[in-house]
């Protein structure tokens, strides 16, 4: 069953970096690989205007912090704007345009995306307890775009590494079984007990505990899988 996208944050946001270094200019192509434009030498030699869409904006705030960068957030432009990397006219008349005031300092920027995270998010318990379980896996909640749903099992892809979590219904005793599943098959899949507050109760790895972690995640389950 196709479930509509209630786990994704929606927004989006142009960033233009003045006189950007240029050890952050190469890193940028790769910081988003997917649903970006960049604009080099925008209006200015060295400025940079980066356009992203859906989630990016809490990434790119963690690239600015981490490159110490100048910056103007504008979240009225986004790559659905219409614009051509190779007319960058089209993008100085949609700012002459909006006039926007744009965003300069990382505490306006946190609470710019904050805000935009919260009006973007239908709340609902289920939710709530697949965010508490992502803070427990350190997983980036943002990046997870589409979601399905077979016996009562939730699946989330990551739409950039294809990586795939797996949640059971909550057991009786409120407990999550999870299992990460990596696109790459170099990688090793990981299982987990997760409580209804997010602490991770135990991970299996051993065949006796993989045996033992499908059990329990059946049992959860509307139907056997």
């Amino acid at each position: 069953m196709e479930i509509n996208n209630t786990y994704n944050t929606s927004f989006k946001g142009g960033f233009r970096f003045p006189n950007m270094p240029q050890e952050a200019k190469e890193k940028l192509p790769e910081l988003i690989r997917k649903r970006k434009q960049i604009f080099d030498n925008f209006e200015k030699e060295g400025d940079v205007f980066y356009l992203v869409r859906d989630s990016w904006d809490k990434r790119v705030m963690r690239f600015i912090q981490e490159h110490k960068l100048k910056f103007e957030y504008y979240p009225q432009i986004s790559t659905k704007s219409g614009l051509d990397t190779e007319e960058p006219e089209g993008l100085t008349k949609l700012l002459k345009k909006l006039k926007p005031k744009p965003v300069t300092t990382i505490t306006q920027l946190r609470k710019a995306i904050s805000t935009n995270i919260q009006a973007s998010l239908v709340k609902s318990p289920e939710e709530e307890n697949i965010k508490r379980i992502f803070d427990a896996l350190r997983l980036d909640f943002e990046n997870y775009k589409s979601s399905t749903s077979l016996n009562g099992c939730t699946v989330l892809t990551d739409i950039e590494s294809g990586k795939r979590i797996h949640i059971s219904p909550a057991s009786k005793n409120g407990i999550n079984y999870v299992l990460v599943e990596p696109k790459s098959l170099d990688l090793c899949v990981e299982r987990y007990a997760i409580a209804e507050d997010g602490q991770i109760l135990a991970e299996y790895k051993t065949p006796d505990g993989i045996r033992q972690f499908k059990k329990n995640f059946n049992d959860t389950l509307a139907k056997k899988w």
